[in-house]
C-alpha cells in the first residue's frame, strides 16, 4: 500500500524545475564523502506544503537517483537509491512548493560519473509539440572526485534553484543568471543534451521558441511567441580550469519555468537590496563571520503608474535566516527584512537571491 501512494506521488505531481549539487564533506586517501543535495519545485496545488509540514520536516515527494553515465564505478547506493525530499518552504504567490533533501554519499576516490533523477511530469509546456502534456524530466550532475592539477578536489560552481519566471509577449529578453565559483573558474552554460540523458523529453531547441540562445556567460535571450505560453529551460552549468580547457572540471544540471504574460511594460517591479558589511571591492564579494549576526534588506518599487502593488518578495537561499512580513515602507515600495547568523557548516561562498511579483 505505501508502495503505492509513492508512486502515485511521483506521477501526478508537476515539476516546475530543480537543482542537484554537491560539496565534498570528508576525503581519505581511497575514499571521499560528498553532501548530496536535490531541490525540485512543484506546483503547490498538487503537491502541498505549509508551515507546520516545514517544521515537521514532511514528506514532500517519493524519487530515486541513479546512475546515468560511467556506471562502473563503486558507489554506496549502487546505482540506485530511494529518497524522500522534504517540504522545505513554499510560496502562495507562485503556487510553489520546495522540496529538498541531502544525504551523504561515499564514493571511491577518482570517481567520475553521471547520477541524477529521471522522472516526471512536467507542468503543461507549450513546447515540445509531443508530450506537452506528460513531458518527463532529467536532472543530473557529474560526480568527478579526481583531483584538480593543484591536488584538491574540485568545488562546484554555486547557483540557488530558480523559481518561474515571467517575461512579456514579443519582446526580447536577456536573462542573467546568477552563478558564483569559489575558484574563479572558467564557468560556462549550455543547453542539456538529450543523447548524454540531461534533459528527458524536454530538450532545446523543441523546447523552447525559435531564436533562443544560450551564451556562454550563462545570459538566456528568448522572446515568447504566445500569451500564457509555458517553457521549460534544461541548461547545463560547467566549470573548467581555464579558458583553454575542453574538458569540465564540474557539471551541473538546473532546470526551471518561463511563463509568457502579454502585459504593459513599465518598470514595474524594481528590486533592489542592502546588507550592512565589510565590502571587498576587488573581489565583489561580501564577508562575514560565523557566530555574527547580520541584517540586510530587499525593496520592491512599482513605477507604473495604475494600481499595481508588489505581492510577495521570495528570498531564495538554503541558508537558515529569518525574515520578516512584506512592509510597505512608502507609497510605491515594500520591503522584506532578512536577518542571519552564519554557522560553521555555512563557511564558504554564499548567494542570497530574491525576486518580487506584483499584482
Amino acid at each position: 500500500m505505501i508502495i503505492v501512494l509513492r508512486i502515485d506521488l511521483i506521477e501526478s505531481s508537476r515539476y516546475h524545475g530543480g537543482l542537484l549539487t554537491y560539496e565534498v564533506f570528508n576525503s581519505s586517501e581511497s575514499k571521499v564523502e560528498i553532501l548530496l543535495t536535490q531541490t525540485f519545485l512543484f506546483n503547490s496545488t498538487d503537491v502541498y506544503c505549509n508551515e507546520t509540514m516545514i517544521s515537521d520536516r514532511s514528506l514532500l515527494f517519493a524519487d530515486k537517483i541513479t546512475c546515468i553515465r560511467n556506471c562502473t564505478q563503486s558507489i554506496t547506493f549502487n546505482e540506485s537509491t530511494s529518497i524522500d525530499l522534504n517540504c522545505d518552504e513554499y510560496s502562495e504567490s507562485f503556487d510553489i512548493a520546495v522540496g529538498r533533501y541531502s544525504q551523504l554519499m561515499t564514493f571511491d576516490k577518482d570517481s567520475y560519473l553521471w547520477i541524477g533523477s529521471q522522472n516526471g511530469l512536467w507542468h503543461e509546456l507549450s513546447l515540445p509539440g509531443v508530450n506537452g502534456m506528460n513531458a518527463r524530466w532529467s536532472l543530473s550532475i557529474l560526480i568527478n572526485l579526481k583531483c584538480r592539477p593543484d591536488g584538491q578536489l574540485n568545488e562546484l560552481p554555486f547557483l540557488e534553484p530558480i523559481f518561474p519566471m515571467s517575461i512579456p509577449l514579443g519582446i526580447e529578453q536577456m536573462i542573467l543568471l546568477p552563478i558564483d565559483d569559489i575558484e574563479n573558474d572558467d564557468i560556462r552554460c549550455r543547453f542539456a543534451n538529450s543523447t548524454l540523458k540531461e534533459c528527458g523529453d524536454v530538450c532545446y531547441p523543441s523546447s523552447l521558441p525559435n531564436g533562443t540562445e544560450l551564451l556562454s556567460n550563462c545570459t538566456l535571450k528568448i522572446t515568447g511567441m504566445n500569451e500564457n505560453d509555458w517553457y521549460a529551460v534544461t541548461m547545463i552549468v560547467e566549470d573548467f580550469l581555464n579558458r583553454s580547457s575542453h574538458e569540465p572540471l564540474g557539471s551541473i544540471s538546473v532546470q526551471f519555468l518561463i511563463h509568457v504574460q502579454n502585459e504593459t511594460i513599465c518598470n514595474a517591479s524594481i528590486l533592489n537590496g542592502y546588507m550592512e558589511i565589510d565590502y571587498d571591492e576587488d573581489d565583489q564579494c561580501d564577508f562575514v563571520l560565523v557566530g555574527n549576526s547580520y541584517s540586510f534588506l530587499f525593496y520592491a518599487e512599482i513605477s507604473c503608474s495604475d494600481a499595481r502593488i508588489i505581492r510577495e518578495i521570495r528570498i531564495l537561499s538554503s541558508l537558515n535566516l529569518t525574515k520578516s512580513e512584506l512592509e510597505q515602507t512608502a507609497s510605491s515600495k515594500w520591503t522584506i527584512y532578512v536577518d542571519w547568523t552564519p554557522t560553521t557548516e555555512e563557511i564558504g561562498l554564499q548567494t542570497v537571491c530574491a525576486i518580487a511579483i506584483d499584482r
